[in-house]
């Protein structure tokens, strides 16, 4: 069981599900970034769904690409990043509501 935990930003994009889905076969713990934390439940039943083990090795954290202010708090304790989320740009504002 690896104590190595990795952030994953974007946690509920496409991209970053399958890493999360792959790191916690590996066991790894893994805290998933979100623009609101009310995705995470979304997120886990997609886990849930393709029956990735490990659940308990997932939290999630709050933190916006466009923003530094919860990052700090999203990065203690963590040794890797695989950094997946990319803001979505719309007439040159953000879009926050652009992946499910």
């Amino acid at each position: 069981m690896s104590n190595e935990k990795v952030l994953v930003t974007g946690g509920n994009g496409f991209l970053a599900l399958h890493i999360i889905q792959h790191l916690l076969i590996q066991n790894y713990p893994v805290r998933a970034t979100l623009r609101r934390l009310d995705k995470a439940k979304t997120v886990r039943q997609a886990l849930t769904n393709v029956q990735t083990p490990h659940l308990d090795r997932l939290e999630f954290v709050q933190a916006d690409l466009t923003t530094d202010a919860d990052w700090p708090a999203a990065m203690t304790g963590i040794t890797y990043v695989m950094s997946v989320a990319a803001p979505v740009f719309v007439n040159g504002a953000t879009v926050t509501d652009a992946v499910a």
